[in-house]
């Protein structure tokens, strides 16, 4: 009887361990299946990509100032971006401007679709400037930017003017004036071919509180 009793015992915990694998398995097979249908694809930042220029794009020449610069230098660059309300439709980063007979520069860009934008534009070491509901249209068209200066002194490229860009011109200057070179031109804000106490005069009038933005 005793024997009956331990081949009974052990049938039923046999019988359980086969249950329970089978449950354990069927677990894991349930827990690997919400998996799969509730694990997120994981991707890179999708950036909206820029319209493709239609077959009634248009170009745009546009002249501007940099403050301090009052007669033709050397050749500058400039950032176009081009939005319709918080969406950048357009970014040109790196535009070439070249001086005109005056204090103004020019430049251009292409392939942008007929429609009105808020063009903002930013300089090597200027906050950055707003032109809003500039309108373009197939072909050639002519902006004028002149009637704001950009205004000098962002040299960290925060679009902020402050205390640290203050700090990094007055590194750069010392007792004799210092010449301009392909590595520190950006501090020369009056492009006069020397980094010296004009450029910090120049700054200093647009520093007045403790930061200045951009628009």
């Amino acid at each position: 009887m005793g024997t009956f009793l331990r081949i009974f015992f052990l049938v039923i915990l046999l019988g359980g361990l086969v249950v329970s694998l089978i449950l354990v398995g069927n677990r894991q097979l349930l827990k690997q299946e919400a998996a799969e249908l509730s694990m997120p694809v994981l991707t890179g930042p999708t950036l909206a990509p820029s319209p493709t220029p239609g077959p009634d794009a248009g170009n745009a020449t546009f002249t501007l100032r940099f403050q301090g610069i009052t007669s033709s230098r050397a050749e500058k660059s400039v950032r176009l971006t081009f939005k319709q309300g918080e969406a950048v439709i357009y970014s040109f980063p790196s535009i070439t401007v070249s001086p005109g007979a005056t204090d103004s520069y020019s430049g251009k860009v292409s392939g942008v679709n007929p429609g009105a934008y808020d063009v903002y534009v930013r300089g090597e070491a200027h906050l950055v400037r707003k032109f809003p509901d500039i309108a373009i249209e197939t072909g050639p068209n002519s902006l004028d930017f002149t009637e704001k200066l950009l205004l000098a002194g962002d040299f960290d490229g925060d679009n902020i003017i402050n205390v640290n860009d203050v700090g990094l011109l007055s590194a750069r200057i010392s007792a004799a004036p210092t010449t301009v070179d392909p590595s520190n031109r950006i501090f020369d804000v009056d492009a006069n071919g020397v980094i010296s106490s004009s450029d910090m005069d120049l700054v200093l009038s647009n520093y007045k509180g403790l930061e200045i933005l951009g628009e």
